[in-house]
């Protein structure tokens, strides 16, 4: 099979990459950087493309998977920083236009989050079949594109909740600081958490 994949550099993006070469499937990768040669296990294919560009080519791709999120650095919910009109912008119109351009790829998987839940009482179960609520931008952006798939013949959202695990070769992952505390001893409040990991 031959995969596009946006985002694929980043923290969720790197795992679906290497899950697709450890299928044997051949990896496209769609983004405004080219990753540096050992950056995976085997190589992947680049062209480039941003959210907030003109839709890539994607004839004879067989399916789609959609990670990117343009962002401030390490925040999604917020990652708007000070200007949510471009934020919306590059992230929902970019990902319809990615989605028009992708009309003819068979299989269309995006990455959305449980944010578009919006907050629930503690404990609550959440099921697909909750009406949305999200309380931020960044759930509402997710929401939207959901929306522009809904119904769509071999396109599916993912709503997965926080991703952890290794962040690659020279970077840092969020919970590098927890970790590092709770190594020298140092106190680590608790907290409740619904991490998945990115392999799973």
């Amino acid at each position: 099979m031959r995969l596009a994949i946006t985002g694929g550099t980043g923290l969720v993006g790197r795992f679906l990459v290497e899950e697709a070469l450890a299928a044997g499937d051949e990896v496209l990768l769609l983004g405004r950087r080219r990753p540096a040669d050992d950056a995976f296990s085997a190589p992947v294919g680049f062209a480039s493309w941003d959210l907030a560009g003109p839709a890539p080519d994607l004839a004879g791709i067989d399916g789609l998977i959609h990670a990117a999120l343009s962002h401030e650095p390490g925040r999604y919910r917020g990652g708007e920083g000070d200007d949510p009109k471009g934020f919306a912008a590059a992230n929902l119109e970019g990902s319809l236009g990615l989605f028009d351009a992708a009309a003819q790829v068979p299989r269309l998987v995006f990455l959305s989050s449980r944010a578009v839940y919006g907050p629930r009482p503690a404990g609550t179960l959440l099921t697909e079949d909750m009406p949305p609520g999200p309380d931020t931008l960044y759930g509402a952006v997710k929401r939207d594109a959901e929306a522009a798939l809904a119904g769509r013949p071999g396109a599916v959202s993912l709503r997965a909740t926080g991703v952890y695990g290794p962040a690659g070769p020279g970077r840092r992952h969020k919970w590098a600081d927890l970790f590092e505390d709770f190594a020298a001893g140092r106190p680590v409040a608790p907290r409740i958490g619904s991490e998945v990991h990115g392999e799973d």
